[in-house]
């Protein structure tokens, strides 16, 4: 996991200025992986939300979350207890929350200019048999993650009426 999490260039993915924190995303995905106990996983994920990939206070998400939700569902199941609950409401918080106005999308390996909240369902939908593994919370994350959806038009067809 951490090894993941370091190979990310926390730096390169755009945020806002005054609050995207990118050496906080990585510095507290690293603790969320490596909490032992509640009061670690607490604390990782209170700074994750106050810039890593969300901005809890303004209720914002950045396109880092893309990023981190992989990583979030791999902690989610490898990792303590606490650590996996913190995880989840992490991205429970990254899908509920609005992108700032110039960092609403991402590109994606099926697509680009995809919303980050799509970008993010999208994920989740993927990984829906661990989420559903999960209990409750996991459950409510794949249900989020419905009222997300898009669609690519392949070919059109005139019709000749």
């Amino acid at each position: 996991m951490l090894d993941a999490i370091n190979a990310v260039d926390w730096g390169a993915i755009p945020g806002h200025p005054d609050w995207y924190e990118p050496a906080g995303a990585a510095r507290c995905l690293r603790a969320l992986a490596d909490a032992g106990n509640l009061a670690e996983a607490a604390e990782a994920s209170s700074l994750l939300c106050g810039g890593g990939i969300v901005h809890g206070h303004s209720a914002a998400v950045f396109p880092a979350a893309v990023v981190a939700t992989p990583l979030l569902l791999g902690i989610a199941q490898q990792g303590h207890p606490a650590a996996r609950d913190a995880a989840l409401g992490l991205v429970d918080e990254a899908l509920s929350s609005y992108p700032h106005i110039e960092y609403t999308r991402v590109t994606t390996p099926y697509g680009t200019a995809v919303p980050i909240c799509c970008a993010i369902a999208h994920q989740l939908r993927a990984r829906s048999a661990l989420l559903a593994g999960l209990g409750n919370r996991g459950r409510a994350l794949l249900a989020g993650a419905a009222e997300h959806w898009r669609f690519e038009i392949r070919e059109c067809v005139a019709d000749s009426k």
